[in-house]
């Protein structure tokens, strides 16, 4: 009768503590799964970010530097007043020169003319997006 005591204080003590342990388990490994989730988004999140403002950064010098290019061209050509034979050789020596328009530039005037020192001409492009 003794060894049914024992057995039934120790079944006692087990059926109260082992499901507060479980539950003290359970409840710690959520909170630390929540947290590290948080965590992780923020990292991923401000990583993302930093990459986006970069990649931005990197666009905006690049825009910048072929406008630049660009806007050297059209100057020059404006204020040296050049005519259609100038502004052709004027264009050749943008062949070839830089990376993003290996083909060089060309020019539409404001009457329609296409002036290109590759030849290339819009066959009825300009005409179809109504710019002349």
């Amino acid at each position: 009768m003794r060894g049914d005591k024992i057995i039934g204080i120790r079944n006692k003590l087990l059926i109260s503590i082992l499901p507060i342990t479980i539950v003290s388990f359970i409840v710690v490994i959520v909170v630390s799964y929540l947290s590290s989730k948080s965590s992780l988004e923020e990292k991923t999140v401000g990583l993302l970010q930093a990459e986006a403002s970069s990649s931005a950064n990197s666009i905006e010098a690049w825009a910048r530097e072929n406008l630049g290019v660009l806007d050297t061209a059209v100057s020059t050509m404006t204020n040296l007043k050049m005519d259609k034979e100038d502004i052709l050789n004027y264009e050749s020596t943008y062949i070839e020169t830089y990376e993003d328009f290996t083909n060089g530039i060309y020019i539409v005037m404001d009457d329609g003319a296409v002036y290109d020192a590759t030849g290339w001409s819009p066959e009825g492009i300009l005409e179809r997006q109504n710019i002349i």
